[in-house]
């Protein structure tokens, strides 16, 4: 038993700010949820780390936080971009304008480069996936 009740179910969740002495740690079992909140996608976890006592949810540090379109539309524009399609033809595509299909790309870039940042410098990624997408990088070889 905890000090108000039982230990923490919540499994795998860590705290995803950088100053918390918890922070990306899930084996502290300092995470207990703490509610949810609704979105256009539907019903969202919310958790708080009992070392800093902030809260956060399951998309925080994701692509989608702060999103205001579903996931499905969002994954639609950055499929699209990653097959080749050229913005213009992805706006028409998705039913957005080309403004949206580049805050779309810019928002899913952060996401990854704020991925690739947090882990090993050593680590050389050759495929990094945005869900159930994905892009090939490869070095450019010397002519």
């Amino acid at each position: 038993m905890g000090e108000r009740g039982p230990e923490s179910k919540i499994k795998g969740v860590s705290c995803p700010f950088e100053n918390c002495t918890a922070y990306g740690n899930a084996e502290f079992g300092n995470v207990v949820g703490y509610g949810t909140y609704e979105t256009n996608d539907g019903t969202v976890k919310k958790y708080k780390c009992k070392s800093c006592g902030r809260t956060f949810g399951d998309r925080t540090g994701t692509a989608y936080y702060k999103c205001r379109t579903q996931k499905k539309e969002f994954d639609d524009t950055i499929s699209a971009i990653n097959n080749g399609m050229g913005v213009r033809a992805t706006a028409r595509q998705c039913g957005c304008t080309t403004k949206t299909v580049m805050s779309r790309v810019r928002r899913a870039g952060i996401s990854v480069k704020h991925f690739t940042d947090s882990r090993e410098t050593d680590m050389c990624p050759s495929v990094v996936q945005f869900d159930e997408m994905h892009a090939i990088l490869k070095k450019n070889q010397p002519k």
